[in-house]
């Protein structure tokens, strides 16, 4: 009777332990997947050339599609592109800039000159 009690009672703590290793596995993989990062994508630059700041960081400006008419990887004084996660993220590297070469050098390239 007792050997019966033994084995039920470490049986019992093997139940549990495993229970306990999966509750903490599991949510070590939800932990992980909270913290995955977004990848950066292109916001390109639709706003006229200028080296007014307003225009440069204003939002309106920045859309994640690269229009038609402007090309980018020429070496004007007009940013193209600038990576980013996020309209807020940009807006973030864009309010570290306080001159136009600021911003040219955080974009990753420069526009193309218009024909």
């Amino acid at each position: 009777m007792k050997r019966i009690k033994t084995v039920r009672t470490s049986l019992f703590t093997l139940i549990l332990a495993f229970f306990a290793i999966g509750t903490f596995a599991i949510a070590n993989e939800v932990m992980n997947k909270e913290n995955v990062e977004q990848a950066e994508v292109p916001y390109y630059y639709i706003g006229p050339q200028t080296s007014n700041m307003i225009t440069l960081k204003n939002p309106a400006n920045w859309q994640t599609s690269q229009p038609a008419e402007f090309n980018c990887g020429g070496e004007e004084e007009v940013p193209c592109s600038i990576p980013a996660t996020s309209a807020s993220h940009l807006q973030t590297k864009l309010s570290t800039a306080s001159t136009l070469d600021d911003v040219l050098a955080i974009a990753s390239n420069r526009r193309e000159a218009s024909n």
